[in-house]
């Protein structure tokens, strides 16, 4: 699903590393950076993450609804 590979640290790495030979370090480190934070902050979400997928079925949630008042807040 759209919550397993694509929302871990696992995948964050591998596409850091990957961008690191592909070009130069400020890119993959932003990236890095910018997907990190977004996996964190989907991990506050009711829906959560596998942040550890394939290695671990743990799962991260929290108390926020996806598209409710808070996520207007923050995107505003």
């Amino acid at each position: 699903g759209h919550r397993k590979l694509f929302h871990s640290f696992f995948f964050s790495f591998l596409f850091f590393i990957l961008l690191l030979i592909l070009f130069e370090n400020y890119i993959g480190s932003a990236f890095f950076l910018g997907y990190t934070t977004h996996l964190i902050v989907d991990g506050l979400t009711v829906r959560g993450i596998k942040p550890f997928y394939p290695i671990s079925s743990f799962e991260l949630n929290g108390p926020l609804r996806s598209g409710g008042l808070t996520d207007i807040f923050f995107f505003s």
